[in-house]
């Protein structure tokens, strides 16, 4: 059985990270299951560890354009710019990390933008059916379990294709100019390497000023801090 040759190579391969996928496989087969997933934050940092530990593994990656993903995660406050800085030095390093995972394991590793996601689940289901060389088969999405989410599955058969809508979409503060300037800027690679684009933002002399002396440095304090506590947590 899978489980007893997965014993067999852990006997020759001692590590956590090695046991952590043995001791998931074994409960799969006791469902049954073929195969078994996890969801993780910021896996895409353990790439080479987990590709390494399991010959088998595939990772799945989900990215969002970060002005929109920002813009519902951050609130009005006092912190409020050090809370973007923060939010925009993580999907930076996160979309690096999938860019060169990419590169370095291509049959191994997907990304899937939640824009496409929604916009058409079949054929996006079906890609990543695809990259785990299983059949796709329109039943696999069922409406109860997408409500579950918090989703809506909308028909448009004159399109041959179905979408997903979020169900009473939250209402929240549009992004500023200082703030879209800032996280384009940092992020302009990222965002095109994954076709995300958008306006150059203009501003006027005094809009700059007030920018770059007032508003830059406080977005660059959020970032600041999201190295200086990534620092610690490897210290520790």
């Amino acid at each position: 059985s899978s489980s007893s040759a997965a014993s067999d190579v852990y006997k020759r391969q001692r590590s956590y990270e090695r046991l952590f996928s043995i001791i998931h496989q074994q409960y799969a087969d006791g469902l049954g299951k073929d195969r078994w997933g996890i969801q993780m934050k910021m896996v895409e940092k353990e790439a080479d560890l987990i590709f390494t530990a399991d010959p088998s593994a595939k990772i799945i990656q989900v990215v969002r354009n970060p002005l929109d993903r920002v813009e519902e995660s951050i609130r009005s406050s006092s912190r409020r710019r050090l809370s973007l800085g923060l939010e925009t030095s993580l999907w930076r390093e996160s979309s690096r990390y999938a860019q060169e995972n990419l590169e370095n394991y291509p049959e191994r590793y997907l990304v899937v933008k939640w824009e496409d996601l929604l916009a058409d689940v079949d054929h996006t289901l079906e890609q990543i059916c695809s990259f785990l060389g299983e059949d796709y088969s329109p039943e696999m999405i069922q409406s109860e379990a997408i409500a579950e989410m918090g989703l809506d599955l909308v028909d448009q058969s004159t399109l041959g294709h179905r979408r997903l809508a979020i169900k009473n979409p939250p209402s929240w503060e549009p992004l500023k100019k200082t703030e879209k300037a800032y996280m384009l800027s940092n992020l302009h690679s990222q965002m095109v390497y994954f076709g995300y684009t958008d306006k150059k933002i203009r501003m006027n002399f005094s809009e700059k000023l007030k920018y770059l002396s007032l508003h830059f440095p406080a977005y660059s304090l959020g970032g600041a801090l999201k190295f200086f506590r990534g620092l610690l947590h490897k210290i520790k």
